[in-house]
């Protein structure tokens, strides 16, 4: 068995001797910023912390040489220091400006001496190996921009010469920083020489640790609209998209289409994206099994984003139905365990292509989408109603292009009775569509008592969803066994007659209304109940301005009372 060397209870008094004077340097860094007695001294004096904060972190102790006499000397001059900077700050310094001046410039004189015993003492250019990174302290909100360059460069310059440990902690930080003030990812992308190019080398790195931390840093970079174009000029799109091969951890690749997500949403971007093999990366990664379905929810959603901002280019949308994506989506959707916020986002995907692509619906609609389709929609499943509203716009597109069963009539049916209008007004289309399509759907509709809220949503605000409704209505009534309904329903039709508006006389909503009223009135019951229905005047005065078919209907009604007079005389 290996001994246990003797001196690493030594190291470990070593490193937290440096510890602490690591973390009073940083502190009085920051504080250095608030004196206001002789600024150009403070000045010269925060650049010899510095110095000596940088030096500090990027040396190694050999284990025969014993720095506890440096580290004390130093802490006792960095207490003078913070004592000092204290009454500094208020202006309270005992003794008058002439002493405070002389006891800076010893503290200038202590500083260059700790510089000079540093180099003396220590091997330059190496990080201290056994130590943890010790970063300087958080600017504070209001902390000066000087402070703040500073500790991004020293962040940065840990990422050029650290252990890979140091390293994956070091961009841990900078990733949780960076997400909080813009400011930082304005510096960094700005005013620190390579910043970004250290970020994209390291997206390469063999270390998962590190590579995994960089992809994060480059996520929330790439979250503020104003510095995109650094990482992308700097090529972060060929690192991104490696990341997405096969090799690759779950959290590496989730951060990877994080990133892409957002920076696809640049036309220019979308091209560099597709010309390193992303379309390609993606659907292989979408490409997954039922069992890794859980794991890989944020990783599709992410992917889903990407695909939509590729959609905005035709030639690229054309490689992305020829890589075969559209039934790698249908096999995702049928996936019982995905979770719903991929579905929707998978269904407005689907919906975008198919939407702009009328080869697309007449060969790629099959049972497997439309099953999934009715399950979204199915009132019984617990779905969110925004779920069921992106499947039913996305079922009215496809529209004609398949024929739906009784189960998704019905389902269509129960919406068009609900209180929210946008799903409500999609339910309405589709029933509009159906009813195009065949006096089949026409039959359905009428048995399932849909006339009432068809004849609710003739009042509604919307001049569109009033004319869809009534033309709806007219569809309906062609058909005789709807007729019979109709006329069967007093009150659906009662509610007909009452919403023939004279002072509408010219809208297309009338129009439809007095067509439906018109099939009514071929039989002989119908005329009878359009009589009893006490509404006859709003026919009558549609007529008298002139609407044919109001006249037609008077001309009916008329001679349904004539022949009705006779009868009763020749029965006296």
């Amino acid at each position: 068995m290996e001994e246990t060397p003797k001196f690493s209870s030594f190291h470990m008094k070593k490193e937290t001797n440096f510890e602490k004077a690591l973390e009073l340097l940083t502190s009085l860094i920051s504080s250095s910023y608030s004196t206001q007695c002789f600024p150009l001294k403070w000045q010269l004096i925060r650049a010899k912390l510095e110095d000596l904060c940088s030096s500090l972190n990027h040396a190694t102790i050999s284990q025969n040489s014993d720095p506890s006499p440096f580290v004390q000397s130093l802490m006792s001059t960095l207490d003078e220091i913070q004592l000092v900077a204290v009454h500094s700050s208020d202006k309270s310094y005992n003794g008058g400006r002439l002493l405070l001046m002389s006891n800076l410039n010893k503290i200038i004189s202590e500083l260059d001496f700790h510089i000079k015993e540093l180099s003396e003492t220590f091997s330059p250019g190496v990080y201290l190996a056994y130590s943890h990174a010790i970063v300087p302290a958080k600017p504070a909100n209001d902390a000066r921009l000087d402070y703040i360059k500073f500790y991004i460069r020293d962040i940065f310059s840990r990422l050029t010469i650290a252990s890979s440990d140091v390293k994956a902690q070091t961009l841990a930080t900078l990733g949780e920083f960076l997400s909080e003030d813009e400011r930082y990812v304005q510096i960094l992308t700005q005013e620190i020489d390579d910043a970004t190019e250290i970020l994209v080398n390291l997206l390469e790195s063999e270390d998962v640790g590190i590579k995994e931390e960089a992809l994060g840093v480059v996520s929330v970079t790439a979250g503020f609209d104003s510095y995109k174009g650094y990482l992308a000029r700097a090529g972060v799109m060929g690192p991104l998209v490696h990341a997405l091969e096969k090799g690759g951890t779950l959290l590496g690749k989730e951060r990877a289409v994080n990133a892409l997500s957002k920076l696809t949403d640049n036309s220019e971007n979308v091209w560099s994206f597709s010309a390193h093999g992303g379309v390609s990366a993606i659907v292989l990664n979408l490409n997954c099994s039922e069992d890794d379905i859980i794991s890989s929810s944020e990783l599709i959603s992410s992917i889903c984003v990407i695909m939509r901002n590729l959609m905005r280019v035709d030639e690229i949308k054309r490689f992305i139905v020829d890589e075969g994506a559209i039934r790698v989506l249908i096999n995702l959707l049928n996936m019982k365990l995905l979770e719903e916020n991929c579905k929707i986002r998978l269904v407005e995907f689907l919906g975008e292509i198919y939407c702009h692509d009328e080869m697309n619906k007449r060969k790629m609609v099959d049972e497997s989408l439309i099953a999934s389709l009715t399950e979204l929609v199915d009132p019984n499943l617990p779905f969110c109603l925004k779920t069921r509203e992106v499947s039913l716009k996305f079922i009215e597109s496809l529209l004609p292009y398949f024929a739906p069963d009784a189960a998704l009539v019905r389902c269509i049916i129960f919406y068009l009775k609900i209180e929210d209008s946008t799903i409500r007004e999609s339910a309405l289309k589709i029933m509009w569509k159906l009813c195009k399509v065949s006096d089949q759907y026409k039959c359905s509709i009428g048995e399932s008592g849909a006339l009432i809220e068809l004849l609710q949503l003739v009042s509604a605000k919307s001049f569109q969803v009033r004319e869809m409704a009534a033309e709806t209505i007219s569809n309906l009534a062609s058909v005789n066994y709807v007729r019979q309904t109709f006329i069967q329903d007093e009150n659906s039709l009662k509610e007909l007659m009452r919403l023939l508006d004279p002072n509408e006389s010219k809208s297309a909503t009338t129009k439809f209304l007095l067509s439906a009223l018109m099939s009514l009135a071929e039989s002989n019951c119908g005329r009878i109940k359009i009589i009893s229905s006490g509404h006859v005047g709003n026919v009558e005065k549609l007529a008298e301005f002139g609407e044919s078919d109001a006249k037609n209907i008077m001309k009916k009604l008329s001679r349904n009372r004539l022949q009705s007079i006779l009868s009763k005389i020749w029965s006296w």
